[in-house]
């Protein structure tokens, strides 16, 4: 089914992965390839064997407290977690205990708990199947002596099943251009630490990666998530030209990233970012996001063994919000349970956990939970004001619940609170068919919404985006989604609620003009695409944007939508820049 999908959808020579970090590199494919480690089944006895764990682990420590950045630090510290996890020492106590070799007893329960992450329905977490496979693998190597650190030739496209984040570093330091795997996907760490280090990278292409050849010349697209191979003489000389006028236009980008974005008729558009945490907020600002559209607060909630209270929260939110001086920053409540095991929470696993307790179902399910984030949140806002959103909502019901219990935490704070509350408003996300089509009812109760183009994507294809078998299909510019969005421009424009888009389509250039075309005037994107997304939209008038809606919609197909937008914004934009060559549109982050 993926190789008849895309023999339609790509062009000659081109194979389709997931978009995993951006920027595009030209050079020779690379293989490299990574043995499972044999380790001896032999035991020194319990005591020796416990003391060479206790040693091994002792050294891994120490390696990841010499994290180079703040994103490696991040996941260092997320990887500490792992090892100190009081489960995790009790399962290799019970197996060296029963007469497994060191060695034998971290491979053994390593490998269970990256099998086990890696069966889990939501990428965030199955992605961290490979930082157990990653520390699997760094302990190993310590207990037996040997290293198996890889190495590839500079300018080279790196391709492998996978890599784990430790091996990011050795392959920056040897030049490598680009990166493509066939497993893995966009929010795994080597992904985050790929983008970091400006490396671009494309994952989960399957089993046709294994179709190109060693030392052929490629060109990866780490913003549209495909490897174009069979490139003639003139192809490269092209894209070597493309490649140089982009590095070119980013720069200039960059110098006015901290302006207004404003379209070319007039019209604001805020151009926001989505974070993950306080580090995620310092690196927005610089580049020059005006707010944050999305702030996952599911970070803090995972991980753990018991919730973090009312003080731990409010003392990061409080720090996120400094990050933007009074600029609005939208926090979505968490969404944690199902498949984002949290110990804390009795729930049973559940057979489709996409479709299960996720989302605001969660937070209605655990009240205390909730209320306690409400406050912590409202307390780091203190008077200035606070936007809440509620993820997964699909009925009024929900909303109503929501609004209650803030309503009742806002009278609290005001009455016992050293001072009163700035204003507080209320917003849900549209990520399912089902919100989509009750926008007018939601609009109506609620401050605004915001589209979650992802998941409102996966729901409506019916398409697994972890999945690479299926990875091409999954197409935010799909009509059957535009057409959702569009009923929830036009509902958000008669109830005059503000309509935001805070999913990965917000970050790809053809898209963002479409949206603003379906009334959407705030985009939320990933902080390295905001630079450009930026100085594209003030080439923008909003007669275009609607133009390029309406074609799209139009269309039959994902790849039609997109080839009409794009026409109708390539003719545009020469016409208003005599003839200057237009900004080149890609399809971002999957």
């Amino acid at each position: 089914q993926r190789q008849d999908h895309s023999a339609t959808a790509l062009a000659d020579g081109e194979l389709a992965g997931i978009a995993a970090a951006p920027g595009e590199a030209l050079g020779a494919a690379y293989y490299l390839h990574r043995a499972r480690i044999e380790v001896s089944e032999t035991s020194l006895g319990i005591a020796e064997e416990r003391a060479r764990l206790a040693d091994g682990l002792a050294q891994l420590h120490a390696r990841l407290d010499h994290a180079s950045d703040h994103h490696a630090a991040e996941i260092a510290a997320a990887h500490r977690g792992i090892l100190n996890d009081p489960a995790l020492a009790e399962a290799l106590d019970a197996r060296i205990t029963a007469g497994a070799s060191a060695a034998m007893a971290w491979q053994a329960v390593m490998g269970e708990e990256a099998e086990a992450l890696a069966g889990l329905s939501d990428p965030r977490l199955s992605e961290r199947a490979d930082d157990f496979r990653d520390l699997e693998q760094q302990l190993i190597c310590i207990l037996i002596g040997k290293e198996t650190q890889l190495s590839a030739p500079a300018g080279a496209i790196v391709i492998a099943d996978d890599l784990y984040p430790s091996d990011l570093k050795p392959l920056a330091d040897a030049g490598i251009a680009g990166i493509a795997t066939m497993r893995g996907g966009a929010t795994s760490h080597l992904a985050i630490l790929a983008a970091s280090a400006g490396i671009p990278m494309v994952a989960a292409f399957g089993k046709q990666l294994c179709d190109v050849e060693e030392g052929e010349l490629v060109h990866l697209d780490g913003d549209q998530g495909r490897l174009r191979r069979g490139l003639s003489d003139a192809d490269r000389d092209a894209l070597a030209r493309h490649m140089a006028d982009r590095s070119a236009r980013y720069t200039r980008a960059l110098e006015a990233a901290q302006d207004d974005t404003v379209l070319a008729s007039g019209e604001r558009i805020e151009v926001f970012a989505n974070l993950g945490n306080v580090e995620d907020a310092q690196e927005a600002r610089a580049l020059g996001a005006e707010g944050s559209g999305l702030v996952r607060t599911e970070f803090l909630f995972l991980d753990r063994a018991t919730p973090p209270d009312h003080d731990e929260q409010a003392q990061i939110y409080r720090a996120i919000f400094a990050c933007f001086d009074d600029k609005p920053v939208i926090f979505r409540t968490l969404d944690i349970g199902a498949d984002k095991p949290a110990s804390y929470l009795p729930m049973e696993a559940e057979d489709n956990p996409a479709l299960g307790v996720r989302g605001i179902r969660i937070g209605l399910r655990y009240p205390d939970l909730l209320r306690t984030q409400l406050r912590a949140i409202l307390s780091a806002a203190g008077a200035r004001t606070a936007y809440i959103m509620a993820p997964m909502v699909t009925g009024v019901d929900e909303v109503d619940a929501l609004r209650a219990m803030l309503d009742e935490v806002v009278s609290e704070l005001n009455h016992t609170g050293p001072a009163k509350l700035g204003a507080v408003k209320l917003g849900a996300m549209i990520e399912t068919p089902a919100s989509a089509l009750i926008a007018p009812v939601l609009a109506a109760r609620l401050d605004f919404l915001s589209v979650g183009t992802n998941d409102l994507t996966q729901y409506t294809l019916a398409v697994d985006r972890t999945n690479s078998e299926v990875a091409a299909m999954q197409d935010p510019m799909h009509p059957g989604v535009l057409r959702l969005i569009g009923l929830a421009g036009e509902a958000c424009e008669a109830a005059a609620c503000p309509l935001g888009v805070c999913g990965s389509a917000a970050g790809d250039r053809v898209a963002a003009a479409v949206l603003v075309g379906l009334g959407v005037r705030e985009l939320s994107a990933s902080a390295a695409r905001i630079p450009e997304l930026k100085a594209h939209l003030r080439g923008l008038t909003l007669a275009t944007c609607r133009k390029a809606a309406l074609s799209a919609l139009a269309a039959a197909t994902p790849e039609a939508a997109r080839a009409a937008a794009a026409g109708v914004i390539d003719a545009d934009m020469n016409d208003n820049c005599d003839g200057a060559t237009p900004v080149p549109h890609t399809k971002d982050e999957g």
